[in-house]
């Protein structure tokens, strides 16, 4: 586990950390551990909704575009064996599926699906840990709380480097 760097003094240390996590945002007016936890609990819970949401559009994109381009390939091929003049038919539905299934590689649904359950299961652990720092902050000494913080806050920064791939 990586260290957190601190300042010299550290009675500003939240505000540094907040301007190292959140560097362009309003959060500057957070003085407290709580009230740092408290910020992270919310991101948290907004990422996990979004990337949630995020997985649940590309599995069904990548249904809603897979099925019917499997589905066509199969009736396409089945109707050229079975009688010569729905040839027409069957090549117009050939390519059709050929489309779909263009379409389906060139947005590569699935991978990003998988990594949208990735994040979405990173931002709800980092959740789940902020909650239990919050609950920590209220009844142990500061220097518990201090680590609480130190790993919330390496959690999260590891969340943000995996996004950037």
């Amino acid at each position: 586990m990586a260290m957190v760097i601190r300042p010299p003094d550290s009675s500003g240390w939240i505000k540094w950390v907040v301007s190292r996590l959140f560097p362009r945002s309003i959060l500057s007016d957070i003085d407290s551990p709580k009230e740092l936890i408290k910020a992270l609990s919310d991101e948290a819970s907004r990422e996990t909704t979004s990337y949630r949401r995020a997985a649940a559009f590309w599995r069904v994109a990548h249904i809603t575009l897979g099925l019917p381009a499997a589905i066509r390939g199969a009736v396409a091929g089945a109707v050229v064996l079975a009688s010569p003049k729905w040839q027409v038919a069957a090549g117009v539905m050939a390519i059709i599926a050929a489309a779909l299934a263009g379409g389906l590689t060139f947005l590569g649904g699935e991978a990003r699906e998988r990594r949208a359950q990735t994040l979405h299961d990173a931002w709800s652990t980092l959740e789940a840990e902020c909650l239990l720092a919050q609950v920590s902050v209220r009844s142990t000494d500061p220097d518990a709380c201090q680590t609480a913080l130190e790993k919330l806050i390496a959690m999260r920064r590891d969340i943000g480097t995996s996004t950037r791939h």
